[in-house]
């Protein structure tokens, strides 16, 4: 029976190919999510391994010891313990690490005078460190307003010795002047970043941090014992700061990169279980039609002595061939996809690190253990009912019963009422996101379920339609291949019914993603519109550094275009043991920069150890007025009072629910900066008049930008459109494999039906109506798909809204790319029939004819 099975793999090699293409994706998607991460990770962690090497120990804050703290900025160690560790016997030399960020402003460019978002931009306190940079030209930093640049950087802008760079931390833009080169060992492994090095003081001014460091580097004398020495420098350092090897230190800073990157593997295998779960579907399918061609063989087989036990066994077995195939073609293929990520990301200007591919013997394990699964669990069901089909009903051609129309109708109406009311349940009592999950995978499974139930009257319908609207412009033999196809379709509903699932999967998931997106897009348009009165609102910019500089207020207050303006602090606090944000406002302009319906208390009482909130999450909490609140910021938490319960203007809830009073907030945390300004610009001025003059006048701040409510929405639906770009582009590997099981699926029904093509054809019916038979009912089944799949997109991109903004989100259905995809799909269907309507055509009539 293997022998017998792998016989009939190399017969019938296209419908292999076919199949193992079907899987191929899901196993690509899979191997590229761990590539992708790992060759990261990699790349990251030789660069931690680089900076250590010829290091012995490093001194630097110990996470475990430090109680959670939420002050702005970055935890520094005292720069006077560096003397305490020199002095330890068998020390050599001791050098200080402080790092910070800036913005690197372009005076060049006046649409963009500041380079904001993608690779970070970096400023080291030079050192003689051995391991990870060496100068290569000019020469070190020996003051302020000098630098030294990475080569790298250096290279790609344009830079030499002498020239200028203009750059923004906290404050005005200020100017350097590159005196050195220097190479990083291994190259630069942030892809795009730059790398400043400048003197320590200088470094110190930056960052704010004087007489703090980041952490210490140490190198050994020659010849001592380094663990004890190691033990040595801990015994004299201070609580909260530790001291480790090297080496040590680099990988745990590489094993928290590695955690840090984990959501980029959780997203990517998310895709390609979506590819999974669609190519199992395909084969499924696949398999159920081509066993169901090969009752007689199998029945001969049983009559021959065949076991069922050896049936089972016997297409197991070419199903475990096919899954072995696919993973040898799907794990580089997801090498391949892995860098067509990398690529496409550089494309839009998220550089990655650059390294060699990784491809761990995990990731082959897993990606294999993927693929053969997969195939034989798509087997299985269509294999255990080919093992008990009866030898003698096989023979005398008496085919399985089919599943009765109202038990179909059942299942489905169970599937859909019981996924429906799961997610509303779910999203209307606040619980999990996985029992929402759990409700949507219920729907598609209900609406995978209805294919089957209303192919036969979709088919129907159909027909109807296609003959009214074409009747007056076709003849009679279009009006013959056109009824033919459609009886194909409709004799057959659960394989037009599985054929047209498969499609349906990706179309639903596209239509719900489309449908978020622009909910997104309409809810924060109307929130804007109905919550924020601000004419302007002026932001740090959106690199690391997410504070407004000082004296950004003043100039902004000064200006006559200027009526009023109001400036807030934000930041994550614990409050009452959960991480929230914490808003710290002057209760008396509030109406400066939000709608806020007061609902309980007053806002005239916010002062001191006080807080309002939001009420959204005061029902969440189970909060009343009055009740005390621990916040913890930095220091000791602190109690306060509610005294206020207030809503947005809109009916949408942002994630800020705290509000205190400003000037609490430094009780709070002293080091917090401002992070936003609003604005209401004077009497007779446009907003575009304003908002010039406000840019006019922080021209100097080269890290502030100043938008209205169109530039945040223009920016909002930028963002959008680059996930809905990438997210459409990952989705559309499951919707080519729908349109391979398109190709599979009608390429098996041509081999069904070769002798009803050959008597077709011997009556008079050309290759040309042959094709067409075989093209419309292709189109009719991608349709069908199309259509289920739009319905159970509507509805999961309902609740997806929903789960995103609560109940008061704005629904949005982009109908037009709606009905595109819809009329795409059928047409992708067409295209997919292309190589059955070949082979259907091309059909010895004779040959057919005689075929059993």
């Amino acid at each position: 029976m293997v022998r017998a099975s792998l016989r009939g793999i190399w017969e019938h090699k296209v419908r292999t190919l076919l199949l193992a293409v079907a899987v191929v994706a899901g196993v690509s998607f899979v191997s590229a999510s761990f590539v992708f991460t790992d060759t990261i990770g990699d790349a990251f962690a030789g660069a931690f391994a680089d900076a250590a090497a010829g290091l012995d120990a490093t001194v630097t804050i110990d996470p475990d010891a430090v109680e959670e703290d939420f002050a702005f900025g970055q935890q520094r160690i005292a720069a006077s313990i560096g003397d305490v560790i020199a002095a330890v016997d068998g020390v050599d030399q001791v050098f200080v690490d402080l790092t910070t960020f800036v913005q690197i402003v372009d005076p060049d460019d006046e649409a963009a005078p500041a380079t904001f978002g993608g690779p970070p931009n970096f400023v080291f306190a030079w050192n003689d460190a051995p391991g990870f940079f060496e100068l290569t030209s000019g020469r070190a930093p020996a003051g302020p307003g000098e630098i030294v640049v990475d080569a790298d950087s250096a290279a790609d802008r344009g830079w030499s010795i002498g020239d200028a760079v203009e750059y923004s931390s906290l404050g005005p833009v200020e100017s350097a002047t590159i005196v050195g080169v220097a190479d990083v060992e291994g190259g630069n492994p942030f892809g795009g970043a730059v790398f400043l090095f400048a003197t320590l003081d200088e470094t110190q001014r930056i960052a704010d941090a004087a007489d703090q460091v980041d952490s210490f580097s140490v190198t050994f004398e020659a010849g001592v014992d380094a663990e004890a020495t190691i033990d040595a420098i801990a015994a004299g350092l201070p609580e909260g700061v530790r001291a480790l090897d090297a080496q040590s230190a680099a990988e745990e800073a590489a094993a928290d990169l590695e955690e840090g990157l984990s959501f980029i593997t959780i997203f990517l295998l998310i895709f390609a279980a979506v590819a999974v779960a669609v190519g199992t579907f395909v084969v499924y399918n696949a398999f159920r039609t081509v066993i169901g061609q090969r009752t007689r063989e199998l029945a001969l087989f049983r009559l021959l002595g065949a076991t069922r036990r050896q049936v089972l066994t016997s297409v197991l077995v070419e199903a475990g061939v096919i899954g072995v195939l696919a993973s040898i073609i799907g794990i580089p293929g997801g090498v391949a996809l892995a860098q067509l990520l990398r690529l496409a990301l550089s494309a839009f200007g998220g550089e990655l690190p650059a390294g060699d591919i990784t491809l761990t013997p995990r990731t082959i394990l897993v990606s294999a253990t993927v693929g053969v699964f997969t195939t034989l669990l798509s087997a299985l069901i269509p294999a255990i009912r080919a093992s008990r089909v009866l030898p003698m009903a096989a023979l005398t051609d008496i085919h399985p019963r089919r599943v009765p129309a109202l038990r179909r109708w059942l299942i489905t109406g169970i599937l859909l009422a019981v996924g429906v009311g799961l997610a509303f349940w779910a999203l209307a009592t606040d619980r999990a996101l996985w029992i929402v999950g759990a409700g949507a995978l219920l729907i598609m499974a209900g609406t995978y379920s209805l294919g089957a139930a209303v192919a036969t009257v979709a088919m129907r319908a159909a027909g109807r339609m296609i003959d009214t609207v074409g009747k007056p412009l076709r003849g009679a033999r279009t009006t013959i291949t056109r009824q033919m196809a459609i009886e194909n379709a409709r004799r057959a509903p659960r394989r037009t019914g599985a054929t047209a699932g498969a499609l349906m999967i990706g179309v639903a998931l596209v239509t719900a993603v489309a449908i978020i997106v622009f909910s997104i897009q309409t809810t924060a348009r109307d929130a804007l519109e109905q919550a924020f009165p601000a004419d302007a609102v002026v932001f740090p910019g959106f690199g690391p550094v997410q504070a407004l500089a000082e004296g950004v207020g003043d100039v902004v207050e000064d200006l006559p275009e200027v009526q009023a303006a109001s400036t807030l602090k934000s930041a994550p606090a614990r409050i009452n043991g959960q991480t929230d944000f914490l808003v710290g406002v002057q209760p008396e302009e509030i109406p400066l920069f939000a709608v806020l319906d007061v609902v309980e208390g007053s806002f005239d009482d916010l002062e001191g150890a006080t807080v309002a909130v939001q009420k959204s999450e005061a029902d969440r909490v189970d909060l009343a007025l009055g009740d005390p609140v621990e916040i913890f910021v930095t220091g000791e938490p602190v109690d306060h009072e509610i005294v206020a319960i207030f809503e947005l203007g809109s009916d949408v809830s942002d994630s800020a629910s705290f509000y205190i009073d400003y000037d609490q907030y430094a009780v709070l945390d002293p080091s917090l900066p401002d992070v936003q300004m609003s604005v209401i610009f004077a009497d007779g001025i446009s907003v575009e008049e304003g908002k010039a003059a406000v840019e006019t006048a922080l021209q100097d701040f080269g890290t502030v930008q100043v938008f209205t409510q169109e530039d945040l929405l223009g920016q909002i639906e930028t963002a959008l459109l680059g996930v809905l770009v990438l997210i459409f582009g990952l989705l559309g590997m499951s919707i080519l494999i729908a349109l391979v099981g398109v190709v599979l699926i009608l390429s098996l029904s041509v081999f069904e039906r070769t002798r009803e093509i050959g008597l077709v054809r011997a009556i008079g019916m050309v290759r040309r109506q042959v094709r067409a038979m075989v093209r419309w009912e292709a189109f009719l089944v991608a349709l069908l798909g199309a259509g289920l799949g739009v319905l159970a997109g509507l509805v999961l991109g309902w609740f997806g809204s929903w789960a995103v903004f609560g109940p008061g989100f704005s629904f949005d259905v982009p109908w037009l790319p709606v009905i595109a995809g819809f009329i795409g799909a059928g047409l992708a269907g067409l295209v997919a029939a292309w190589w059955p309507a070949y082979r259907a055509a091309n059909l010895n009539i004779l040959e057919a004819i005689a075929y059993e």
